[in-house]
């Protein structure tokens, strides 16, 4: 894998409406995810060959959501005439040519979750692309009738058609759709790299109303062991809870 391909699947690749960690550079947590990135350079536009669907798993914190956005914006953005003005649309997840989809049941997916949005949608041709991606949140969450229904489009779908479904647990993904994605594991980030980014992060996105960052914030991160901290993990599942905006921009800064 060349240089330039792993950089480009970071690039571009900063959640709703944060800036990039740096243009050109590595997302955060894509240089510790070598798997990831052999798997996914070879699909990258124009030259690139991508999967019909895709399973990314791994723990919350683990950065499967941005890598998603960031992949997503890839192959929208390809034969874009303004290339970045597409990509800047994708990231704030206003291109109508990416559907991204998380469950609102409380504890499961439900059939309309995925019928609409989805099924019903999957054969539109693009809006403006060459191609449309469906992101689904919380495929580990997906009960046998919403799985059921959407057998067929993992089956068949349009050539121009791509999906990335992200879940934490792959085990409790339903065999049938699990067997029709191609898997990428995504593995926790050492827990120095969470503290680093989050204390770098946070203190840049609270700077002109709180000055430095909470303290306990490093140590937490120590107290887990390897596990994500809860602002981490509520940021790569799309919400952040009663975190503080501060903290919750830092956090996504980290996906």
């Amino acid at each position: 894998m060349s240089e330039g391909a792993a950089v480009r699947i970071a690039t571009d690749a900063a959640p709703d409406g944060l800036t990039p960690a740096g243009r050109g550079g590595m997302l955060a947590g894509v240089e510790v995810q070598p798997h990831v990135a052999a798997v996914l350079a070879p699909a990258l536009p124009p030259d690139g060959s991508p999967s019909h669907a895709y399973l990314f798993h791994g723990l919350a914190g683990s950065g499967r959501a941005a890598v998603a956005r960031a992949f997503a914006s890839e192959l929208i953005c390809d034969g874009a005439p303004d290339r970045a003005e597409a990509a800047e649309r994708v990231l704030r997840g206003v291109h109508p040519d990416l559907t991204w989809v998380r469950p609102t049941g409380a504890a499961e997916m439900l059939v309309a979750d995925i019928e609409e949005p989805v099924v019903a949608a999957v054969s539109h041709t693009p809006f403006e692309a060459r191609r449309r991606v469906f992101v689904i949140e919380g495929a580990d969450t997906m009960g046998e009738r919403a799985a059921n229904m959407l057998l067929k489009t993992l089956e068949e779908p349009p050539s121009f058609a791509h999906l990335i479904l992200l879940a934490e647990r792959v085990e409790d993904v339903m065999p049938t759709v699990r067997s029709r994605c191609l898997p990428i594991r995504f593995d926790p980030p050492p827990p120095q790299r969470i503290e680093q980014r989050l204390i770098a992060a946070a203190s840049a996105a609270d700077r002109d109303t709180a000055g430095s960052p909470p303290l306990e914030l490093a140590a937490a991160d120590r107290d887990t062991a390897g596990s994500p901290p809860p602002a981490l993990a509520a940021a790569d599942r799309g919400t952040t809870g009663s975190t503080p905006p501060a903290l919750a921009a830092a956090a996504r800064l980290c996906l």
